[in-house]
């Protein structure tokens, strides 16, 4: 679908109608959707559906937003490893008090800053940004180099813990 590197609601729908086109054309047993993208404008409409099962994965939101768990479909839910990955910068600079995290303004992104929102932090989160354009994002990363011990920058995603779900 290409949903990372194409944005926009038309685009994300009318692939998703693309991918139905190709599954009902080709029929498959099995479909694979990955993140959460192909959940919302595919998968989806294959909950509970007779003769075709989902392993799903790559999913940051609530998988009961797209109708998980069902019994045509399990999968693999996708969660950051957003405070082991502090605890590992403490442990190479220990004076960090402060950091900013920096992330596309995609849809995935929202979810996991969210998600991240939830968490006990070790250190102080000044901000969650989530720059829309270049400019934007060198902006925030020029405003924190003084406002914050430290920077992470979320962009592109695909790094974190996964779990069973």
């Amino acid at each position: 679908m290409d949903t990372k590197r194409k944005t926009g609601k038309e685009w994300f729908a009318g692939s998703g109608n693309l991918a139905k086109q190709k599954f009902e054309d080709f029929k498959p047993d099995v479909i694979i959707p990955a993140d959460d993208n192909a959940q919302e404008y595919f998968a989806k409409d294959y909950i509970g559906k007779p003769g075709i099962q989902i392993a799903f994965c790559g999913v940051n939101e609530d998988p009961a937003k797209y109708g998980y768990p069902a019994g045509n479909a399990a999968g693999i839910i996708q969660k950051p490893i957003f405070i082991q990955s502090i605890e590992l910068l403490l442990s190479i600079k220990n004076d960090i008090r402060t950091l900013a995290l920096i992330s596309d303004s995609g849809e995935t992104s929202s979810a996991i800053i969210a998600y991240c929102k939830t968490l006990k932090s070790p250190v102080q989160i000044v901000s969650f940004d989530q720059p829309s354009t270049f400019d934007e994002w060198k902006a925030a990363i020029s405003r924190y180099q003084t406002s914050a011990d430290a920077c992470s920058d979320n962009s592109g995603s695909g790094s974190g813990k996964s779990r069973r779900y």
